[in-house]
């Protein structure tokens, strides 16, 4: 079925290129194919938008990393959700601020995941990323990162953050 549509418009597009097709016909084809294509583009991204990242916009390294990830999303209309702890975006979550600031959220086709794991599942839904997710994913690597985040990493960063947050209120 595909493929007979593909040569109907593939012959519309010859004839119209050949002067063949009336120009009337062809304006009003190209509008239907565009609808089509946006219609389908559009409800696709719906299906798709499945993928909601819950981060820390007020700590410097994590808004700079997601920011860096947000940017790469939109630039190539990736249906990733991007929403700050400290906005109202938080509460749909179900999760307190202190909590959520501790470490990376993902919530993918319903499931929520933190920290490694969710970096795991936001780097699989981009392009780009894929090949750091197979390879921070491999059995050793993946505990090894896991433990660097959870005792390391995590908690450095979130006392950096809280130090700052000390520091601005003072």
């Amino acid at each position: 079925m595909f493929f007979q549509i593909f040569r109907t418009l593939e012959n519309i597009c010859y004839q119209q290129k050949k002067g063949y097709l009336d120009k009337g016909l062809w304006v009003g084809w190209k509008r239907l194919l565009d609808f089509a294509w946006h219609r389908t583009k559009s409800d696709r991204m719906e299906k798709e938008q499945t993928t909601s990242v819950l981060y820390n916009a007020n700590c410097p390294v994590c808004n700079f990393e997601i920011q860096h990830y947000a940017q790469y999303s939109d630039d190539n209309e990736l249906p990733i959700r991007f929403d700050d702890l400290n906005s109202d975006a938080r509460v749909q979550w179900g999760i307190d601020a202190d909590t959520a600031a501790r470490r990376l959220y993902v919530l993918h086709n319903g499931t929520l995941t933190s920290g490694i794991p969710a970096f795991l599942v936001l780097w699989e839904q981009m392009p780009k990323y894929r090949w750091l997710s197979k390879v921070v994913g491999l059995p050793g690597v993946r505990q090894i990162a896991s433990a660097l985040y959870d005792h390391i990493l995590g908690p450095a960063i979130y006392r950096w953050h809280l130090r700052r947050l000390r520091k601005l209120s003072a």
